[in-house]
């Protein structure tokens, strides 16, 4: 029950990240962003609300981040997939001449061009890996201030 509003943030995360993915154009950007900083906060509100040590705030920021950015991805994915077939009409999966429209080209050029969310796996690794990294220094800077009462 303590974990609740961990769990409430990230799904507001999720959902705030695929609404400006769905809905806006090249948000993509924002969206990533959005999940690091809602991923931050719940880092820490892990190290005000527990007795974990920093490490281990750092490897649950660490988890937390990656998977909600595969999360993400794979959302937006099935997104466009759905949209993409509200076009086919007859259900055959090839898209006839009536049923080439501008929309269509334009979702059907978002499922081709898809090196980026195919390669999450590493990608998400590597970001999510750097802002670790950049939370974990913070929090040593701040411990280290503290110590030394700079």
């Amino acid at each position: 029950m303590k974990y609740l509003p961990f769990v409430f943030l990230i799904g507001i995360g999720l959902l705030a990240s695929f609404v400006l993915h769905t809905r806006m154009e090249n948000m993509d950007v924002y969206a990533v962003f959005l999940l690091v900083v809602d991923t931050w906060i719940i880092s820490i509100f892990l190290i005000k609300k527990s007795q974990l040590k920093i490490a281990s705030v750092c490897l649950a920021h660490f988890f937390i981040l990656y998977i909600m950015l595969i999360l993400d991805v794979r959302f937006y994915e099935t997104y466009i997939n759905i949209k993409l077939s509200s076009f086919d009409i007859d259900k055959d999966t090839v898209f006839s001449i009536i049923e080439q429209t501008e929309e269509q080209k334009k979702y059907f050029n978002i499922a081709i061009n898809d090196t980026g969310r195919n390669l999450v796996f590493i990608w998400g690794f590597v970001f999510s890996f750097v802002s670790t990294s950049v939370f974990a220094f913070i929090l040593f800077t701040i411990k280290m201030l503290k110590k030394y009462k700079l």
